[in-house]
């Protein structure tokens, strides 16, 4: 049975329109079919399951191992000014007048404080400011509170979020810290940051990879992330159909006798559209290196920033609306790298 997703997503969250993927993710669900959904933090994956939730028959059982994840989650409910963190044991056939009434009950409270919250901001020809520390001291109110109620407010459509007043902040250390007994090694500080950062980017293309293993394996997908968890005890893996769950897409692929099924095969990942830069990108990109940035003077600075990454040194600069960052956001990092290496030269 069609379901018009756009229609739930706007009136049950109050969003216009679905991130990148999500559709895709909860259209899968609703048929049935397994999902793998990699997203990055603050892309939508709660509303994943959350509407779909409301769609399907029966009750919806989401299983975090996260438990810091879990407290979060519960101190959102609280913070959200449009939800209510309650537990009030009820039968089925009053839980929708008991939701009717809180909700009722809270809308006028609600309004007071989102009113309270403008009152706070300082009014400008175009652009209302509002101060995060300064609006939660005036009202009482923790200051996560008022950033939940400012980022409703935006994900919902009724107001324009746009940071200002930023600032980075350092700590100092060595030489220029009167009580240090000796100066900073300036080049072995660099040399230790440089390694630090590898090691992190080594790390997460190994998390990455074992992700594609996952999504490649036939064997029961259910099976492997007990295993992982360390939930598998007493599991065996059988080629004969034995310990499987059934439901996931490596199951199904063997009930339906695919010739592809086979434990030993892996299965086929499509892979992303290769793009390529263009002969107008590369003359933007020249133009850019002939501006001596010194915060693009090395190749990975330069690519970074070419897709779309920000960083202290392009901040002090304030290149963040120059014409040229971001200009290469579609194109794969190991290629823009590529490019950037052939006109820049250093590490």
């Amino acid at each position: 049975m069609p379901h018009d997703l756009q229609s739930v997503l706007k009136q049950s969250f109050g969003h216009i329109s679905f991130r990148p993927g999500q559709e895709r993710v909860i259209e899968s669900l609703l048929a049935g079919r397994s999902a793998l959904a990699l997203f990055p933090t603050g892309a939508g994956k709660s509303l994943c399951y959350q509407l779909p939730s409301l769609l399907l028959d029966g009750l919806t059982v989401v299983i975090s191992r996260l438990r810091h994840r879990r407290r979060r989650s519960c101190a959102d409910l609280v913070l959200r000014p449009n939800l209510a963190y309650r537990v009030t044991p009820c039968a089925d056939k009053d839980r929708l007048g008991l939701l009717t009434s809180l909700l009722q009950s809270r809308q006028k409270e609600r309004q007071a404080f989102l009113k309270k919250l403008l009152r706070c901001g300082k009014r400008g020809t175009k652009w209302t400011t509002i101060d995060p520390e300064t609006a939660a001291a005036d009202m009482a109110e923790p200051r996560d509170r008022i950033v939940k109620a400012l980022d409703w407010l935006a994900d919902s459509g009724s107001i324009e979020l746009k940071p200002s007043g930023s600032r980075q902040r350092y700590r100092l250390t060595g030489g220029v810290n009167p009580d240090a007994a000796a100066p900073p090694d300036l080049d072995a500080l660099t040399r230790s940051m440089q390694e630090l950062f590898a090691m992190r980017e080594a790390r997460d293309l190994k998390r990455l990879q074992s992700l594609l293993d996952f999504a490649a394996d036939r064997s029961c997908l259910t099976h492997r992330l007990l295993r992982y968890f360390g939930e598998g005890a007493g599991l065996q893996a059988s080629d004969e159909g034995q310990n499987r769950c059934g439901r996931c897409t490596s199951c199904e692929t063997t009930e339906r006798g695919s010739p592809e099924s086979s434990s030993g095969a892996t299965r086929e990942i499509p892979p992303s559209t290769a793009r390529k830069i263009t002969t107008a990108q590369a003359a933007a990109i020249e133009a850019l290196v002939a501006e001596d940035r010194p915060s693009l003077r090395t190749p990975r600075q330069l690519a970074r920033f070419l897709c779309g990454l920000t960083s202290p040194a392009t901040s002090r600069e304030r290149l963040g609306h120059h014409a040229a960052f971001g200009l290469l956001a579609s194109v794969s990092f190991a290629t823009v790298l590529a490019h950037a290496e052939s006109l820049v030269g250093g590490a």
